[in-house]
Parts: structure tokens; C-alpha cells; sequence
């Protein structure tokens, strides 16, 4: 696998994860569902987390660190930010290689502890951000389900 083949793949997921979200409302991306009460909301919000805590951790790639996505309530915020940290990304992945791919990287620890003993490769590395993000837009698209469900019994009762 290539990195044109990793980066055109991403992409794809990206944006099937935001095509997925962008016709929410305000109301179905807040309403809490399932036994940890969590919402859409604070799914998109861990995706984002997720990637860039990556990247920052496990890479030291420097990237912003605002806009805050625990801050962000509203759908287009959100939007946003998950177009601004795939950009994120790309932006990091522009000027390597295909050989790059298999540069390998400690994976962090806690303070105090050792290393682990197995660094990742960028190339796995990029493969779970988007094994988390395809996991993730299913998720989402069985939780959209669920809140609209929800919504129209709510509205008939």
C-alpha cells in the first residue's frame, strides 16, 4: 500500500464520516441515548480527539491546538473541525514518502513508566485512525437512527 493509497482512503472516510453527520439537527446531535447517555455529539468530539492525540503523541507532529472540539455544541463547528483536522493531517503527510510509512515510533507512556517494547509504524498508525474512524461512522450512523426513532415516538406521543 502506497501512501497516495492511504491518504486517498482517509479522505474517503472523512468524508463519508461528515456526509453522515451534516443533515443532523441541533437537537439529534445533543440527545443523550444508550445506558452512558452520551451523544452524537460527544462521538464526533472523541474522533477528533482521537486523531490528533495520535498524531501529537505518537508522531510529535505539532498541530493546533484550538479549536477546543469539547467547546463545540453546534453541528457546523463540528463540521469544521473535522475537515480542519484532516487537512491537519495531510498537511503532516505531504512531504513523505512512500518509505516513511514504515518509520517507527515509541508509542507514549505515563510519566514514570517505561516504554513499551513495540513501536508502531506510521503506516499502522494511520491505519487505526481510520479503523477508529470507519468504526465510528457506523456507530454514528446506527446512533442517527436511534435519536430519529426516539424523536418521532417523543412527537406522537
Amino acid at each position: 500500500m502506497t501512501l497516495n493509497d492511504v491518504v486517498s482512503y482517509a479522505n474517503n472516510r472523512r468524508a463519508a464520516l461528515i456526509e453522515l453527520c451534516a443533515d443532523l439537527t441541533q437537537e439529534e446531535l445533543n440527545r443523550p441515548l444508550g445506558a452512558d447517555k452520551r451523544t452524537i455529539g460527544n462521538r464526533i468530539r472523541h474522533t477528533l480527539h482521537t486523531e490528533r492525540w495520535l498524531l501529537r503523541s505518537v508522531v510529535f507532529i505539532d498541530t493546533p491546538k484550538k479549536p477546543n472540539p469539547d467547546r463545540m455544541d453546534a453541528l457546523p463547528e463540528l463540521l469544521f473541525a473535522l475537515k480542519q483536522v484532516r487537512m491537519e493531517t495531510e498537511n503532516f503527510l505531504t512531504d513523505l514518502t512512500d518509505q516513511d510509512l514504515q518509520k517507527t515510533y515509541p508509542w507514549p507512556h505515563e510519566k514514570g513508566q517505561a516504554p513499551p517494547d513495540n513501536p508502531v509504524s506510521l503506516h499502522w498508525l494511520l491505519y487505526h485512525i481510520e479503523e477508529q474512524n470507519t468504526r465510528r461512522a457506523g456507530q454514528l450512523a446506527l446512533l442517527k437512527r436511534m435519536v430519529r426513532k426516539t424523536l418521532t415516538i417523543s412527537c406522537e406521543q
